[in-house]
């Protein structure tokens, strides 16, 4: 499954794909078009827009990023 470390502070949009075992920390905001890989862990705050992120990948905290990929 997935974590999040503060749901009612995370928003995903319908269509982002979430594999196993990642992680949300708080106030994470994932917007149309987002994947993230099995493992990976996205730093709080982040804003990710249409990204890719690789399996087992770490997004840092606070980053914004739109058609981008984080390996």
């Amino acid at each position: 499954g997935v974590t999040m470390l503060a749901p009612e502070a995370t928003v995903l949009d319908d269509d982002v794909v979430l594999a196993r075992d990642v992680v949300l920390e708080p106030f994470v905001v994932l917007r149309a078009g987002t994947r993230v890989g099995e493992g990976a862990r996205i730093g709080a705050g982040a804003v990710l827009d249409a990204c890719t992120v690789a399996p087992g990948a770490r997004v840092a905290p606070n980053t914004t990023a739109r058609d981008a990929r984080f390996d």
